[in-house]
């Protein structure tokens, strides 16, 4: 649902791969929520950056310009390479914890207990959408539905005076 008084706007997204192994080659997740979101007429484009802070917080502050939504794939989990929500966390202006609570929700009725480990959040950054997703191919259907299902109601929101 998007408040009258807010047209809907063409949103425009960037699917950030967070990986130190992946490369645009071999990054099949990537592609998987880059075509997801082409077959629902989005637009959007991709990039990889590695598990590093300053990549993170590089790959948003050079495109916030241009993107509306950012979503964050990879850098969720538990071991210390996992870095994407604690960066983003420190950076936000405001999380969503309901966004994550509901990935976790689905993923643990599509795949099972483990699916609670997942860091997935929602940020609002300088105005922009942040997600912070998982990197495993069933994370990006899971996440494709639910960023698409939401974001523009999101957008509407973050922009309403």
């Amino acid at each position: 649902m998007v408040h009258a008084d807010h047209p809907l706007k063409d949103l425009s997204y960037l699917l950030v791969t967070v990986s130190t192994t992946r490369t645009f080659d071999n990054d099949e997740t990537g592609k998987l929520i880059q075509e997801f979101f082409e077959e629902k007429g989005r637009k959007c484009r991709r990039a990889i950056v590695r598990d590093s802070v300053l990549e993170i917080l590089r790959v948003f502050s050079e495109n916030e310009r241009e993107f509306d939504v950012f979503v964050y794939s990879g850098g969720t989990g538990l071991t210390e390479y996992d870095l994407t929500t604690k960066v983003l966390r420190k950076l936000c202006d405001r999380e969503v914890k309901g966004f994550g609570e509901a990935f976790r929700r689905v993923s643990y009725d599509r795949s099972g207990p483990l699916t609670i480990l997942s860091d997935a959040s929602l940020f609002i950054i300088e105005g922009k959408i942040v997600y912070a997703v998982p990197g495993s191919p069933d994370a990006q259907k899971i996440a494709g539905e639910l960023i698409l299902s939401i974001s523009d109601h999101v957008f509407s929101e973050i922009k309403r005076k």
